[in-house]
């Protein structure tokens, strides 16, 4: 699901497209905000947190000169709970009978017809 997806859930029930991509822009800008207050921004399925990472020196090329590069010490990750399992084993499951129903349908590779036959 991409931006695009989920902007025309809105437009089929009479928003515009203006008036729904800024609909979603304020609701990811609003959830921006408040991971970055240290907030945790709550899902159906699941919460994102703001999560603290220890500052780790790498050694790095930067402008062609050795420089010292620290990791980002703030990340976000997902923590999903029981319902959200349920709608990724669903999600991954339809996926693998996708591709099994493609690989029925791809056709066998055919033998090389031009090689020369003794």
């Amino acid at each position: 699901m991409n931006k695009e997806d989920i902007v025309k859930k809105p437009r089929e029930r009479g928003l515009s497209r203006r008036n729904a991509v800024r609909i979603f822009n304020q609701i990811f800008d609003e959830m921006a905000a408040a991971l970055s207050r240290g907030e945790a921004v709550e899902f159906p399925f699941g919460s994102l947190k703001r999560v603290h990472h220890t500052r780790k020196e790498q050694r790095g090329r930067f402008l062609g000169e050795m420089r010292c590069i620290y990791t980002k010490p703030l990340a976000v990750t997902l923590e999903v709970n029981s319902e959200g399992e349920k709608l990724l084993q669903k999600r991954t499951a339809r996926r693998q009978d996708l591709l099994a129903a493609l690989r029925r349908r791809r056709p066998a590779p055919a033998s090389n017809s031009r090689r020369s036959q003794p």
